[in-house]
């Protein structure tokens, strides 16, 4: 039985010391409403050519920030020149906040490597917390991962 409880409680502290601090306030804003108005985030990565993304940020994405009580949605422009973009959004008329993670330094804590993509964190005290990510954008992982019915 003592053997069964240390290594829970060895799993258990092991589990918080791979909780991966996220320096979310080194993203870049784009838009006048990119700001983060909850203790929990869902970041949504994308970029300009992927027909994938554009789906998504005309409708799953503004779905799940309307319906979105407590976290906030975010967006993550991944394009390798800021002005495309920026072009698409004007284009498209994206009313998400837009951000953009120039040295690809999120996406990489968050283990992000291509679009469209997401990552759910919550903030602990100070410091925005990775919770889950994912490459791909499956929605039923989203809201499972974020507990969203």
């Amino acid at each position: 039985m003592k053997v069964i409880l240390l290594s829970i409680l060895m799993l258990s502290l092991s589990l918080v010391s791979y909780a991966t601090e996220i320096p979310i306030n080194k993203l870049d804003p784009i838009t006048d409403n990119a700001k983060i108005e909850k203790d929990k985030v869902l970041i949504y990565f994308w970029a300009s050519w992927c027909p994938d993304c554009k789906e998504k940020l005309a409708t799953v994405i503004p779905d799940l920030a309307k319906n979105a009580s407590d976290y906030s949605v975010i967006t993550v422009n991944t394009d390798r020149k800021k002005e495309r973009g920026v072009e698409f959004i004007q284009e498209e008329n994206v009313k998400l906040p837009v951000y953009r993670d120039e040295e690809k330094q999120i996406a990489k804590l968050a283990k992000v490597f291509s679009v469209p993509s997401w990552a759910y964190l919550k903030k602990d005290q100070d410091k925005w917390m990775l919770i889950s990510s994912s490459n791909g954008f499956d929605l039923e992982k989203v809201k499972k991962s974020m507990e969203i019915k």
